[in-house]
């Protein structure tokens, strides 16, 4: 018999199964720690297999070389390992697989930071080329449904996701994708919302901001935000232009002097728009609660010009009438006839210069 360190064997015909070492037991009874094979150096063991299969290796398990480990085929469950893939080797996974822990992991410390699973690693390029730290190259040929390269679930509830269109999904921010972007913020519990009435801040550290395309449209609503239900809608109408517009609904612009609520809302702002009067565009200030009503002031650096347009009257007013006008026929006088003095016993006009007439149809002349 050859020694047990030197055995050689010849497999020379195609129809028979050869089996090189065998060992058949029969385990009526036997210790918990009985090995079907124990390899050792030194006493120690290096590599063995149990009663039930299981193969555990004191160190790394290689391939041929460092690109090819092999595979383990067949096996369900008990794999505790270190995959170590150097000098870009490759792990190999068939379709369902499911790569975890041989138990579940728990993070249950009661105090501290724990992690779950972490990916660490050093980038020292000294010359040129790229680095990842994880890639996926999905390679799609027929997908029927939508097919998910990355998703994140929180008690079977999605929390991040990336389709294989590369739309993205954040269920408590919003979404975004190659052409579109949406952020959700509000009260706790609604669809989409994040925490209590939080917002969203953008805080550029250089003198870069918020660069808006052309066709971008910032868009208002009192419900959960799309584009079709946006109450107010902001955007570029041409070169150096910007529109406020939502279809046929009129639209307002209030600019606050003050604003509080202390139980009803005390405030007092200027508003420019068309929601005054029907069809009408109307400048003015209002009030509510405590506040007070306050005046406008035109005070141009130049001249200032009033101008209505062909066959309309430019109309002045005072006390919540409207009393004199500029006709149409270029003729300066009250709203009605014979109804507005000019100037009074106490404000009188210091001078009158008439180029023709003085026509005095009622009353008399002192």
């Amino acid at each position: 018999m050859a020694d047990i360190y030197d055995l050689t064997d010849t497999w020379n015909d195609a129809g028979v199964a050869f089996t090189s070492v065998k060992m058949d037991v029969t385990n009526t009874a036997s210790a918990a720690g009985s090995k079907l094979l124990d390899l050792q150096v030194g006493g120690v063991s290096k590599l063995s297999v149990d009663a039930a299969g299981t193969l555990v290796s004191a160190e790394n398990v290689n391939g041929a070389s460092p690109t090819e480990m092999g595979y383990l085929s067949g096996v369900t469950s008990g794999i505790q390992a270190q995959i170590d893939a150097a000098g870009g080797g490759a792990f190999g996974a068939d379709a369902n697989t499911l790569i975890t822990a041989s138990t579940p992991i728990v993070l249950d410390e009661a105090i501290g930071d724990e992690t779950a699973l972490t990916l660490s690693y050093t980038t020292n390029k000294a010359t040129s080329g790229n680095d990842t730290g994880l890639l996926i190259d999905f390679t799609d040929t027929d997908s029927p449904g939508t097919s998910y390269p990355f998703k994140i679930d929180v008690n079977g509830t999605t929390k991040l996701q990336l389709d294989y269109t590369g739309g993205n999904y954040l269920s408590n921010a919003g979404s975004f994708g190659a052409s579109y972007l949406e952020l959700y913020t509000g009260p706790a519990g609604g669809v989409g919302r994040v925490g209590a009435n939080r917002n969203i801040i953008l805080a550029p550290t250089t003198g870069d901001g918020v660069h808006l395309g052309s066709q971008t449209v910032l868009s208002w609503s009192s419900g959960i935000p799309t584009f079709v239900s946006g109450e107010i809608k902001i955007g570029r109408d041409a070169a150096n232009t910007i529109y406020q517009r939502n279809g046929f609904n009129p639209q307002t612009f209030n600019i606050y002097n003050t604003h509080e609520w202390v139980g009803v809302f005390n405030w007092e702002r200027a508003h420019i728009g068309w929601n005054d009067t029907a069809d009408t565009f109307v400048i003015g200030t209002e009030a509510a609660g405590t506040g007070i009503g306050r005046g406008i002031h035109v005070e141009p650096g130049g001249s200032l010009k009033l101008k209505a347009a062909t066959g309309n009257p430019l109309t002045l007013g005072a006390n919540g009438s409207y009393t004199w006008q500029l006709t149409t026929g270029h003729v300066f006088g009250p709203t009605g006839n014979n109804v507005r003095d000019l100037a009074s016993a106490s404000l009188r006009i210091k001078r009158a210069y008439l180029g023709t007439t003085l026509d005095i149809a009622q009353g008399t002349l002192t």
